[in-house]
């Protein structure tokens, strides 16, 4: 079955060549890049390594961090979906949504529905996910979601492909995310 995750509102699936002038916009956006690299814009190869890690994360797993498309319009708003958090072996849940979308519960859409695969389709015990300690947008999603701190960590603690970030880290587990879709 091929890659797709639908809510609402949104469309998470593979990228396709047409969406990179949307991705760039993002990576090359220092607000959105403030909590990611201090806000430097990606380079062309920075930005063609993405795709190239996240292609390859979808052939080895089925899944990856996809397109996030605003269904209504067809415009591709941001990523999502879910890779392998370094080399821990978990999963991980991840999200940008376009500047101009912010605060319009886009993120917290696209990582539920993320979970929701994550748990459904793929089968996993936990769902992990990291941000800046500063971001408290991307924290406040990640509590939303249901998803609890577990610690400060690192990228060098998580085999992380950037070792020098040093990052907060939740998790919700199976169990804890069946429960509140029982609410």
């Amino acid at each position: 079955m091929p890659f797709s995750i639908e809510t609402d509102r949104l469309l998470i699936r593979p990228w396709e060549p047409a969406d990179r002038p949307a991705f760039a916009a993002l990576a090359t956006d220092p607000e959105m890049m403030r909590f990611m690299t201090g806000g430097r814009p990606w380079s062309d190869e920075e930005i063609d390594g993405y795709f190239t890690r996240q292609a390859g994360t979808l052939e080895a797993n089925g899944f990856c961090l996809g397109a996030v498309v605003e269904r209504a319009m067809g415009r591709t708003i941001g990523l999502g979906g879910l890779q392998l958090l370094g080399s821990t072996g978990e999963l991980e849940t991840g999200y940008w949504i376009a500047r101009d979308l912010w605060g319009k519960g886009y993120a917290s859409e696209a990582a539920s529905g993320s979970l929701r695969h994550a748990f459904e389709v793929v089968g996993g015990a936990r769902v992990m996910a990291i941000t800046d300690h500063e971001n408290r947008a991307s924290r406040r999603v990640m509590e939303k979601i249901g998803m609890t701190y577990l610690r400060d960590t690192t990228g060098v603690e998580l085999g992380h492909r950037c070792p020098e970030i040093e990052v907060v880290l939740y998790s919700i587990e199976r169990d804890a995310w069946a429960a509140r879709q029982n609410r």
